[in-house]
């Protein structure tokens, strides 16, 4: 078993207060920082660690910070009780500038553009990475940070654990978006491995859950390119149907389908997790799912527990391809959706070519239909055909090895609809 840690770089906790208690954020335009001479400057133009960073002091900020006495060292290294190291303009309304320069929910937005903050967290990863062993990073809240920093803090990373045994550390972030235009950036800028591949969520749920064109599929896998460097390419991208934030599978599946029946739901369900393990990337499963679990929407209502939940709002989760429900344990090996993913699991371990493979698209229909790919690696081709729409079809299409016959996979179970054909 791997283990990754969930690191943060773009808050701390909410100690740093406002005189006047006035939280409304206060842009830069309007309101620049200063030197502690009182000169204004832009830290964007200091903010790749080329230039002197100009000293500053309490009167530098929009909004004067103010710590409580009973919290002046409440933090831990040191450094981070300081509040000159924070942003110090008001709350975010996750638009804009403030995005990247506003408090997260009033949480304390450190001044990732510091050569202080960023040196300070390469040292408290890099004790991470020597101290506890890990596999890798998943990166939060990464879109609300400089992309400068996050270019100097990965390559400081990378060398740190290679230097210490790690050559394969992965680390990936979480760039809530469903634009590979907006995504992208973190991998051939910001030096990351990869980020989780919410534009690749966003088309599979379309795909799978509301009957969306197969087209969409293939814009998502068509911006592919965006992602390769001299270290990363989208093979290497997290791919996922659902997760804590936004919701389960199984969530949008019933609120995409308000009347479907269980059977229709599950076969929904198996198409989704079968496109995410069967394409590139690397699929992440988000725990319970593989039990059915639906929940109610995102955060805390999509965080049930595995063993019988005494929460009231859980009780009543209806848990997809079962009759049973929060009510109970949930830790049934027999369970269909566990069977499908554990064999999906099997298969690509079994053929490196679905998970490295290479990928190339041989079909996609113009609405509902069938989707379809190869997967290619020494003289290995897989073909995976899709299909989202209500009654089977046929399509033709060729693919990289002409003149050959293909057999089918017996590791899966067949659908509950007839197949696309393929020739």
């Amino acid at each position: 078993m791997k283990v990754f840690f969930d690191v943060i770089t773009n808050h701390t906790a909410d100690v740093v207060d406002y005189e006047g208690k006035s939280y409304d954020y206060l842009s830069k335009g309007a309101f620049p920082y200063l030197t502690k001479d009182g000169q204004p400057f832009d830290d964007a133009d200091y903010a790749d660690g080329r230039k002197a960073f100009p000293e500053v002091g309490a009167s530098s900020f929009p909004k004067t910070p103010t710590v409580p006495a009973d919290k002046a060292n409440a933090k831990v290294p040191s450094w981070l009780n300081d509040p000159t190291m924070y942003h110090n303009r008001g709350d975010s309304t996750y638009v804009g500038e403030n995005a990247t320069y506003g408090d997260f929910s009033g949480l304390d937005d450190l001044w990732t553009e510091r050569p202080e903050v960023v040196s300070g967290m390469e040292k408290i990863y890099e004790k991470w990475v020597r101290d506890f062993d890990v596999d890798g990073f998943r990166i939060d809240t990464v879109k609300h940070v400089d992309m400068d920093f996050w270019t100097q803090w990965a390559t400081a990373l990378d060398k740190y654990a290679a230097q210490h045994g790690r050559k394969n550390f992965f680390m990936f972030g979480e760039v809530y978006s469903a634009d590979t235009s907006v995504t992208s950036p973190y991998v051939t800028q910001g030096r990351l491995d990869a980020t989780l591949d919410f534009p690749f969520q966003d088309a599979a749920r379309a795909y799978a859950s509301q009957g969306g064109s197969a087209q969409k599929l293939a814009s998502v896998f068509g911006d592919d390119y965006k992602y390769t460097t001299d270290k990363a390419n989208a093979y290497e991208q997290v791919t996922f149907l659902g997760n804590h934030d936004m919701g389960r599978i199984g969530y949008f599946l019933a609120q995409d389908n308000p009347k479907a029946t269980d059977a229709q739901l599950l076969a929904k369900d198996r198409l989704a997790n079968e496109l995410m393990f069967l394409s590139r990337g690397n699929p992440v499963v988000y725990y319970g799912d593989e039990q059915g679990f639906t929940g109610s929407g995102g955060d805390k209502d999509a965080r049930q527990p595995m063993f019988a939940s005494k929460i009231a709002d859980y009780l009543d989760d209806d848990e997809i391809g079962t009759d049973r429900t929060a009510a109970s344990d949930s830790y049934d090996s027999t369970a269909l959706l566990y069977q499908q993913i554990a064999a999906l699991s099997k298969l690509r371990k079994a053929n490196p070519a679905l998970t490295d493979g290479v990928q190339t698209e041989r079909y996609a229909a113009d609405g509902a239909g069938v989707y379809a790919f190869t997967r290619t690696a020494k003289d290995d081709e897989y073909v995976v055909a899709l299909n989202n729409a209500d009654t089977a079809r046929t399509v033709t299409f060729a693919t990289g090895s002409p003149d050959m016959k293909y057999r089918g996979s017996t590791a899966l179970r067949p659908p509950r609809r007839a197949a696309p054909t393929t020739r």
